[in-house]
């Protein structure tokens, strides 16, 4: 051979032995471009098929020849070169890992007996995958789907059993206009695309039909204008099903019959209804339908029905469509939204955008409850077509047992009489409570369907996608899909405010306004780059909740005994405005003051914070009940002795892990007292003592990331005289201007929008305090007591209580963390709620000193 192929293509040889590549494009020298080579495109394998050198093609493919994007088979197409199209194919034959031969369903009967082969040469072993897309073929001939076979399995010596390798075939992208009729006779076949084709009609053969195994069959971007139920049927186990894109008028009534049809798409064609189930025909031949029911459950679950000419939606997909999860019907021509009943109960995903839908949902009539999957006692006329029987089997009659289990879409066959006494089993629901996405998008609705007679229509919904519409107002229903966390509201023009009540969808992350004429403030919030929808969101809700800032913080002294905390307490109020009288109790006193440090020139004033001192009596043994009084709308001062030397850090790291634990990230400022004395006693503390301390103190408690220490964040440290006024001007304005870092979360607690609510409830709370401690009653209250107490009270006092729970249980937390009650989140204190702190400050304290009188 190569002293042949050296004869015929001397050039080729002499080149590919000197080392040239074989895959390299012709060129030609340009003396124009200084001898530079300048490709045009072709290359050996191109020209020896040009030349229709059959065997220098096979030289060139042993020599590590390839045949990028099909070109030299394309062009032995275009002139219709048979060989060389064979040569070309059975190089785009692969092994199938993902599949295997279906030997279960090869018809043995079509081997002679007593053939002596070796098992390997009885049946095909390798499963084969055919790569035939974009080659420009016309027409198939059943020889190279064998010599594709043989080509895995070199060793099969039936061409019969050859067509049971095949798994997979690929011929999309080709100018076939015949389904070609060997793809019938693949038993092993589980997928096949003729997809962007020129195929017209589907013949059925008049052989026997054994690829039954295909699951997938994409027929996408052909000419298609029918599809008969015989070529449906013959694939009892096909799941996929794309015929979009060609030119059909109606679907086969079989297409609900199919056993295991689970995705549809039949976009992009010419449909303007769909078939019900009563038209489909009795098919009384088994030879037709093998072992297989010729009705069954509808198992389809995903249906493209876009681009088509619907006017009107099919009412029958309810019944026909039981198990459908997902329906596209955009870009057709519908003119309002069907009624729920109509639509499968289960539905997870709806589409309607592109029509021209002015109407929401309907209300069901009686033409639109009639269950369309009863099949009739009275048949047209039954399907009659016979398949010629294969070799060796006899032609088998349906047996009593196999009628009996055939089964209905999904009800029993009821009698006529009986179907017009009972309702349709399909259209029971008024809601589609799995839905989860909802696109009415490009339509001309002027409201957003969200409720019939004030019923949620789908209450689980996440995704609702309205723009392009002709939307007047957002109603204020949307605040009742509590789950929605995408919408888009773009380009409907009319939209000129956004409900309050949509503040209230804590999940919405993403919210689309462009395109609307918003009125300030929002237009300005969206039309800024980086706008949050969190923001917009907040927006909403502090209008709704009427919310405005509070600008209050408790401020607790801690610290060990003998510290001065009391003169602290004390210095603080002299300095304060608006003082309010103390009050003074066993464990703790509390006292409010208002203070608004002076600005500089040029610095815009933040306005007075309103603090709420405590400070706690006692000896050491109290110190185990300041934890509960530790939360996070709280400024906190924690109170050291200087002359304490090195010793006081470990007291001061134990207070500082104390406040982490109950209120994590909270403010603190580290205060050393006793100052004077350093100065007064040089000989006990040398020069430059107090500035180790402050150095010390810094950079053991100052530092960043305190909360991967256990710490909170130590906003400053001051060394104080208490006796010092000056000093205790310093602090207080260190104090307030600690108190603009205190945040609850991530923001601010001063820029925190409290609901108007919430701060009723406070109000409320101080008047239950006065009374509570004026008739020496126990402040203690179950959650459902205290709820019914304060809800008459703000009625009454303020016209208004809480909306729901959650409302109810965020301002029982904003009072929690505000030092007006105390609710722990311990299981068996969960259900109780003290209304006066200060009383269960006493309480803890007395059971601590063993009071008996506590006791009696």
């Amino acid at each position: 051979m190569y002293k042949t192929m050296y004869m015929k293509a001397p050039m080729a040889v002499i080149l590919l032995n000197a080392g040239a590549d074989v895959n390299l494009p012709l060129a030609i020298l340009d003396s124009e471009t200084c001898d530079e080579a300048r490709c045009v495109g072709s290359g050996a394998l191109v020209e020896a098929t040009r030349s229709d050198a059959v065997h220098i093609v096979h030289f060139l493919f042993d020599r590590g020849a390839l045949d990028t994007d099909n070109r030299a088979l394309r062009l032995a197409a275009k002139s219709n070169n048979l060989k060389l199209i064979r040569v070309f194919l059975t190089r785009l034959v692969f092994p199938d890992s993902e599949y295997k031969v279906n030997k279960k369903n090869i018809d043995v009967g079509q081997i002679q007996v007593g053939q002596n082969l070796l098992p390997s040469s009885l049946c095909p072993s390798r499963a084969a995958v055919l790569n035939w897309s974009s080659a420009s073929l016309e027409a198939t001939q059943p020889d190279w789907f064998i010599a594709a076979a043989l080509q895995i399995n070199p060793r099969l010596r039936t061409t019969r059993l050859s067509l049971a390798a095949i798994t997979r075939v690929d011929l999309s992208c080709n100018r076939l206009s015949v389904f070609p009729s060997v793809l019938f006779q693949m038993p092993s076949l589980r997928s096949l695309s003729l997809a962007e084709n020129l195929i017209t009609v589907v013949d059925m053969p008049s052989t026997y039909v054994i690829s039954t195994s295909l699951e997938i069959l994409n027929l996408k971007q052909n000419r298609l204008e029918s599809l008969s139920p015989q070529f449906l049927s013959s694939f009892p186990l096909l799941t996929t099903l794309d015929i979009s894109q060609n030119s059909l008028t109606q679907l086969p009534e079989y297409i609900w019959l199919c056993p295991s049809l689970k995705e549809l798409n039949a976009a992009s064609n010419h449909l303007t209804s769909l078939p019900m189930v009563g038209n489909v025909a009795r098919v009384d031949d088994d030879s037709f339908f093998p072992d297989f029911p010729i009705t069954s459950s509808s198992t389809l679950a995903t249906l493209n029905l876009s681009a088509n000419k619907f006017q009107v939606f099919p009412f029958c997909l309810a019944c026909t469509c039981p198990r459908l999860l997902s329906l596209n019907m955009s870009f057709n021509q519908l003119a309002s939204l069907p009624p729920i009943q109509c639509i499968p109960a289960h539905v997870r995903t709806l589409d309607f955008s592109g029509n021209l839908i002015k109407e929401p949902f309907q209300l069901p009539s009686i033409v639109h409850t009639v269950c369309h999957a009863v099949v009739p006692t009275t048949h047209p006329t039954s399907i009659s077509v016979r398949r010629p029987s294969s070799p060796g089997k006899q032609n088998r009659s349906r047996s009593k047992s196999a009628v009996r289990s055939q089964r209905s879409l999904s009800v029993s066959r009821h009698q006529p009489d009986v179907q017009l006494e009972e309702s349709c089993q399909h259209k029971q629901h008024d809601t589609l409570e799995w839905l989860k996405t909802l696109n009415v998008s490009d339509n001309q609705l002027e409201v957003i369907p969200i409720c019939s007679k004030n019923k949620v229509l789908f209450q689980n919904l996440s995704i609702l996608d309205v723009s392009s519409n002709l939307i007047k107002s957002v109603s204020v229903d949307i605040a009742r899909l509590s789950g929605l966390s995408v919408l888009n509201l773009s380009n409907n023009k009319r939209v000129q405010t956004l409900p309050p009540e949509l503040g209230m969808l804590s999940r919405l992350w993403s919210l689309s306004l462009k395109g609307c004429q918003l009125k300030e403030p929002l237009d300005t919030m969206v039309n800024t780059d980086n706008c949050k929808t969190v923001e917009i969101v907040a927006h909403l809700k502090t209008i709704l909740e009427e919310s405005k800032t509070y600008h209050h913080l408790r401020l607790l002294i801690l610290g060990s005994d003998g510290v001065g905390k009391s003169q602290l307490w004390e210095g603080l109020r002299s300095e304060a405005v608006q003082k309010k009288a103390p009050l003074q109790f066993e464990s703790v006193r509390v006292t409010e003051w208002k203070f608004e440090a002076k600005k500089s020139k040029g610095e815009s004033p933040l306005g007075p914070i309103a603090f709420s001192a405590w400070d706690f009596t006692g000896q050491r043994e109290y110190y185990a009940t300041h934890h509960y009084f530790l939360t996070r709308r709280t400024l906190y001062i924690v109170a050291w002795r200087v002359t304490d030397a090195e010793v006081v850090l470990h007291d001061v790291q134990r207070w500082l892990i104390n406040i982490q634990a109950r209120a994590p990230n909270s403010c603190v400022v580290l205060v050393g007292t006793h100052v004077d004395q350093v100065s007064s006693n040089p000989t006990k503390f040398p020069a430059g003592f107090l500035e180790d301390m402050e150095t010390k103190i810094r950079s053991r408690f100052m530092i960043a990331d305190a909360d991967k220490r256990g710490l909170p964040r130590v906003l400053d440290t001051l060394l104080i005289n208490g006796k010092s006024k000056a000093d205790i001007k310093n602090l207080l304005n260190v104090v307030y201007n600690s108190g603009w870092e205190v945040r609850i979360g991530k923001e601010r607690a001063m820029d925190q929008q409290v609901p108007s609510a919430y701060i009723a409830l406070l109000k409320v709370v101080r008047e239950l305090h006065t009374e509570l401690r004026k008739d020496s009653t126990s402040p203690i209250m179950t959650c459902e007591q205290f709820r019914e107490r304060t809800r008459q009270r703000m009625v009454s006092k303020f016209g208004r209580t809480f909306r729901d729970d959650i409302e109810f249980n965020g301002a029982c937390a904003f009072l929690h963390d505000s030092g007006e009650i105390v609710h722990f989140e311990d299981a068996a204190l969960r259900e109780l709620i003290f209304i006066d702190p200060i009383w269960l400050a006493d309480y803890l304290a007395a059971i601590v000193a063993l009071r008996p009188s506590m006791w009696t």
